[in-house]
């Protein structure tokens, strides 16, 4: 039996994150793979007090750590033969794992579907199907254990993670109709203080994931912190 791991770092996610969790729930099943969801809550009291009324595990550290840091965290728990990473406040179609698996098993080591922009109540922007860095992605065990993982800066380190993986030699497919709707919010990271778009911190920090590549850096050792689990 193969594993997936679908890895859900969790903010200020109270008002959406049950929507992500229902969508994960209730994806379309694959013969000899098990699925297993991993919610990380960093010092958000609101969105751990939404998990547990609805009796949903999560693991969660004291601190705001951010999400890269967290992610780290969650998929060095254990191993797996696939790895999804998933934003909170976004909704999976229901054959979403499916897809990405199967393009996997197909030959391709990291896969980028497709998504639909919408605003913080689900309303599609327009129609158009869009795969770019800094969405969800699926990839092997084989590629975390040659990538290292995420750099601990708390915007940018998605699309470094991309850079390294093309440096790296891995096959990155996308998969170009959408597979699932993205949530654009106020609290969004490309929207919000020092993580936003064409803000002093996220120029800082690309500039020196740029320089670490252009030192031949592929794998980084991943920053991670100490999780603790509820159920």
């Amino acid at each position: 039996m193969k594993t997936c791991a679908i890895i859900i770092p969790a903010y200020n996610c109270h008002e959406y994150i049950l929507d992500c969790v229902k969508s994960v729930m209730s994806q379309k099943k694959i013969e000899n793979i098990q699925y297993g969801m991993r919610i990380g809550i960093d010092g958000c009291q609101k969105t751990s007090d939404i998990l547990r009324k609805n009796n949903i595990p999560f693991y969660y550290s004291k601190q705001n750590v951010g999400a890269y840091v967290m992610r780290n965290s969650l998929m060095y728990l254990r191993p797996a033969d696939y790895y999804i990473y998933f934003d909170a406040d976004d909704i999976m179609n229901h054959d979403f794992i499916f897809q990405c698996i199967q393009k996997i098993d197909n030959g391709c080591e990291i896969v980028m579907p497709a998504k639909i922009e919408c605003d913080k109540n689900m309303n599609k922007k327009n129609n158009r199907a869009i795969v770019q860095d800094g969405g969800a992605m699926c990839f092997t065990n084989k590629v975390l254990e040659s990538l290292g993982g995420f750099c601990s800066a708390r915007c940018a380190s998605d699309t470094d993670f991309m850079r390294r993986a093309e440096m790296a030699g891995y096959q990155i497919c996308k998969i170009d109709h959408a597979l699932y709707k993205r949530r654009r919010h106020e609290k969004s990271l490309t929207k919000s203080g020092m993580t936003a778009f064409g803000g002093k911190y996220r120029k800082e920090v690309w500039k020196k994931m740029t320089e670490e590549r252009e030192r031949g850096i592929v794998k980084i050792v991943p920053q991670r912190i100490e999780l603790y689990f509820t159920n």
